[in-house]
């Protein structure tokens, strides 16, 4: 039986690539701490193979790196993303989260707070 589990991530900018080649073996790296993002995922049993999908789909590369930091089951992390009672977090949480089915790695969005998978 498949669940949804959550996956937070970490980004990394590396201001050298910007205008040089970024390599640190040339003293041109320069790695910054950026934001980052959440993923929904859905279509694994273990949270193991939901981390290593975020991992699948996401970009590196010398200029940008993102990685995961945080993973918990859905049903969790919306307990507590729902407790404050602030319905806008919890719009921006959902609005901003990217939704990766793993069976055909589609990306799907939420329709009138039903989720499409």
């Amino acid at each position: 039986m498949s669940e949804k589990f959550v996956v937070h991530t970490q980004h990394l900018e590396n201001y050298g690539a910007h205008a040089e080649n970024g390599k640190h073996m040339d003293g041109n790296a320069y790695w910054k701490f950026k934001g980052g993002d959440t993923y929904i995922v859905h279509g694994t049993e273990r949270v193991q193979d939901a981390v290593a999908a975020v991992m699948a789909y996401i970009d590196q590369s010398i200029a940008w790196k993102e990685f995961p930091v945080k993973w918990e089951g859905y049903t969790s992390w919306w307990d507590e993303l729902t407790k404050r009672n602030d319905a806008d977090i919890v719009e921006r949480e959902l609005n901003h989260a990217t939704i990766i089915d793993v069976n055909n790695y589609g990306l799907c969005r939420p329709v009138q707070g039903e989720w499409l998978f």
